[in-house]
């Protein structure tokens, strides 16, 4: 392993251990701070492996979430982040030397930002937040930053679970209601 590999390794660990500690955070200004730290250094990660599309992808979610933060977040906003996510993100791409995989950040962000805008249903936002975790997997090991392969993974896993466990309550609910 050449040392910008290990420096992304343990630059991309310390972001993972920020990312989980903003799920801890009940404040919602708090947690999108904590979440823009963590995007700052998963973009310190992504500029030492020349993955443009992601480097793209956080500063568009800094800045979104920095107009969240100050209260100036409107639907016609979020509508521009988004095709601001997928235009930009399109042009850093190296056509030359392109691989599939350098579009996996931006189809992430791009599904993510648009389920979200369209639905508060948490099934939805679990699905699309499954597939967003699967492209980062897969970006993260096709980069070989393996924290990121695992982490997105894990993620991937437990929403898998946690969507299960909510479609057999409200299913267990139907019928419970349906009997009585």
């Amino acid at each position: 392993m050449d040392n910008i590999t290990i420096a992304a390794e343990v630059i991309s660990f310390i972001g993972m251990l920020i990312f989980l500690y903003s799920t801890t955070i009940k404040s919602k200004k708090k947690f999108l701070l904590v979440q823009n730290v963590f995007l700052i250094v998963d973009t310190v990660v992504w500029l030492l492996k020349s993955g443009f599309s992601a480097v793209i992808q956080n500063v568009v979610g800094i800045i979104r979430n920095l107009f969240v933060y100050y209260n100036k977040q409107t639907k016609t906003l979020d509508i521009v982040f988004i095709v601001l996510s997928a235009v930009i993100g399109i042009l850093v791409v190296d056509w030359k030397n392109f691989v599939v995989f350098d579009l996996f950040p931006i189809i992430s962000n791009v599904e993510f930002s648009i389920v979200m805008l369209k639905t508060k249903n948490i099934k939805y936002v679990k699905g699309a937040l499954i597939v967003s975790s699967l492209l980062w997997a897969i970006y993260g090991l096709y980069n070989a930053v393996f924290v990121t392969f695992i982490f997105n993974t894990i993620s991937c896993i437990v929403t898998i679970i946690t969507l299960i466990i909510l479609i057999n309550k409200e299913r267990k609910n139907n019928i419970t209601n349906q009997n009585e």
